[in-house]
């Protein structure tokens, strides 16, 4: 009976025994289950800050970074210099038939001080514009065969119709149509003169090939006035049906033989700039300085 006793003693301890050692096993699972749980809320958290905090830590960076500069290829810039020496180039080429061309407007127009400026001003656009339509090839506006001073003129017209009073205008059309006749026949007249010495013309052959550039004439030809400048040498590009029919064979002959040019597009005689007086600065600020003056007076000392 006793042992008996100690056997059911014994079963009682080892019950108690697993029971201690179930509700340990209990508390340690529950306590690396919360652990886990800590440790995987931990790294859902990191994404969610690093996500708000990125924006931040970019905007620092961009701050740091240098700012962008763009760079021009040496290639293109050296180009863009390049042309802007050629533009300067023509440009100081054209100017004689700039000046030339203002002259002419105020030799007939009878200028005020404040329309001078706005005509000069008018011209030299026009010069830069001309020179800028040759360096990049603007062969809508200029052609080869066009002479400087005509493209000018052209421009300029429509500051002239701004600028000047009816009366001067209508004096500036008057003289300019007379001009632009004057040119022609003295174009004519030299350049068939030039062919009679060269070709033996007869009479005849002379009033034919007058007659004809005279009926087919383009303002271009007012150029070959400049042949003058190479003594003789070189005679126009005068077109083979304006003069070949008019032409012995023989002469044909010797014609082809000719060295003939078109003159350039600028050239001309020089002319003498005078800015002082297309500028008119002292002119145009003396009234006003008299004006001020007459304003500055006392009340009735212009009555004594």
């Amino acid at each position: 009976m006793l042992v008996r006793f100690a056997i059911i003693l014994w079963a009682l301890n080892c019950s108690a025994a697993l029971q201690a050692e179930d509700q340990e096993a209990i508390a340690v699972k529950a306590a690396a289950d919360k652990a886990a749980e800590k440790a995987t809320a931990k790294k859902a958290e990191k994404p969610a800050v690093k996500a708000e905090e990125k924006p931040a830590a970019a905007k620092a960076e961009a701050a740091k970074a240098p700012a962008r500069v763009i760079v021009v290829p040496a290639a293109a810039a050296a180009e863009v210099n390049a042309d802007d020496g050629q533009v300067l180039q023509y440009e100081q080429m054209m100017r004689p038939k700039m000046w030339r061309e203002l002259e002419f407007i105020r030799q007939n127009c009878d200028l005020t001080p404040e329309q001078r400026p706005k005509i000069k001003a008018a011209a030299q656009a026009s010069v830069k514009q001309v020179a800028k339509d040759i360096v990049h090839k603007n062969q809508g506006r200029i052609r080869g065969d066009v002479s400087a001073g005509t493209v000018i003129r052209k421009d300029l017209l429509k500051t002239l119709e701004q600028t000047l009073t009816p009366e001067q205008m209508a004096r500036y059309q008057e003289v300019a149509v007379r001009r632009t006749a004057s040119i022609k026949n003295t174009t004519i007249r030299s350049t068939v003169a030039r062919l009679d010495s060269f070709l033996y013309l007869s009479r005849e052959q002379r009033d034919k090939i007058s007659a004809t550039l005279s009926d087919n004439w383009r303002e271009e030809w007012e150029q070959w006035l400049m042949l003058s400048m190479y003594g003789g040498m070189y005679f126009p590009t005068i077109p083979d049906k304006d003069l070949l029919p008019h032409l012995s064979a023989q002469q044909k002959q010797v014609w082809q033989g000719a060295q003939k040019i078109m003159p350039g597009f600028w050239g001309g005689e020089q002319v003498q700039d005078d800015d002082e007086w297309w500028n008119a600065k002292e002119e145009v600020d003396q009234p006003k300085a008299k004006a001020g003056e007459a304003d500055a007076k006392p009340a009735g000392e212009g009555d004594k």
